[in-house]
């Protein structure tokens, strides 16, 4: 009889237990390609940043204003310690368009300026380039994968176009 409990209470966890250790196992390919799947690839849940901005109360608003602020403020001093001559008075709005990786490493990927500007200003896209370079660390764009019950948040790439406004007197 003893042996007869043994038995059935072994046969009774193997039935509990018998979905999960013979189910299939899922390849790391297959786990990610569903998390992909579930990926909203038309915005960010969480704004590239600087290590300055994080401190700025959990806003994610206020986060991004103070990174776009942050980064328009080190690109003018960048370009504020050239010394730019030109006997031409120039007004003119230039559209940067800015590559931020998934490190977090900023590239340029496009300047729209005018024939003005680059005859005028030859060296201007060097000197963005520059301060680009010198920026300090940016924290990498995150988007929130949700997965089963769980989720994680993913460093993505982000492109944005900022206007600089040129103006010599």
């Amino acid at each position: 009889m003893g042996a007869q409990k043994i038995l059935f209470g072994l046969l009774a966890v193997l039935s509990l237990m018998g979905c999960e250790l013979f189910a299939p196992t899922r390849t790391a390919e297959e786990i990610a390609k569903e998390k992909f799947e579930n990926l909203d690839l038309s915005s960010v849940d969480v704004y590239p940043t600087f290590g300055e901005c994080e401190l700025v109360p959990v806003d994610r608003d206020e986060e991004w204003k103070c990174f776009k602020n942050k980064l328009l403020e080190r690109l003018q001093g960048s370009l504020d310690e050239h010394h730019w001559t030109t006997r031409q008075i120039l007004v003119d709005t230039l559209y940067l368009t800015l590559l931020i990786d998934n490190q977090g490493t900023p590239y340029i990927e496009q300047l729209e300026t005018t024939e003005r500007v680059t005859a005028h200003l030859p060296e201007l896209e060097a000197a963005l380039d520059q301060g680009i370079d010198e920026l300090p660390k940016i924290y990498a764009a995150r988007k929130t994968v949700k997965y089963n019950e769980s989720s994680e948040e993913i460093p993505v790439s982000v492109t944005m176009t900022l206007s600089l406004v040129i103006k010599t007197i």
